[in-house]
């Protein structure tokens, strides 16, 4: 397994591109490591970076991930920089660590229940219920019991450890 130099995610051995970040990535010719960015050197022999692409081959495609087009005040992503996350807001979606809209990015996330909660949009508000999730959810603090609205600029706590801004 391989780290990403961008966002930090471990990545596999032949990616060309970040499963999390979307990131392009860049090996050494003769190893084969996934090195640590354009214009790098390897670790191993020195030799310089090229783009994985062209060491394990060009029909790999970039994971990157969605677009959303967003109204300037209208929130649009949950954001946890410790974790380095950009999740898209989707109406209906589960956030959960087995199952979920979001499960490639939150599979590794201990505290975040298998089914954690659900985000939903009503006219031009979104909320968010708890599903029963063992270390619950907040917004700006307040409880989920078991739903609570929230917007851009508000602060989402789940599992009473990871910390998403609302942008």
């Amino acid at each position: 397994m391989a780290i990403c130099s961008v966002c930090k995610a471990v990545i596999d051995d032949d990616s060309c591109y970040c499963d999390q970040c979307g990131s392009e990535l860049y090996a050494c010719p003769d190893c084969r490591k996934i090195g640590k960015g354009e214009g790098k050197r390897c670790g191993g022999c020195g030799k310089p970076l090229v783009r994985a692409s062209a060491v394990f081959g060009a029909e790999a495609v970039p994971h990157r991930p969605a677009v959303i087009e967003e109204a300037p005040d209208e929130a649009a992503w949950l954001v946890c920089v410790e974790q380095h996350l950009r999740l898209p807001l989707k109406d209906k979606a589960v956030i959960g660590r087995t199952c979920g809209d979001y499960l490639p990015q939150l599979s590794a996330m201990i505290y975040i229940s298998g089914t954690h909660a659900r985000l939903n949009k009503t006219g031009g508000q979104w909320t968010i219920t708890d599903l029963g999730s063992r270390n619950g959810t907040k917004v700006n603090g307040r409880p989920c019991n078991p739903t609570l609205p929230f917007g851009k600029g508000d602060m989402v706590r789940i599992a009473n450890f990871y910390n998403f801004k609302v942008e």
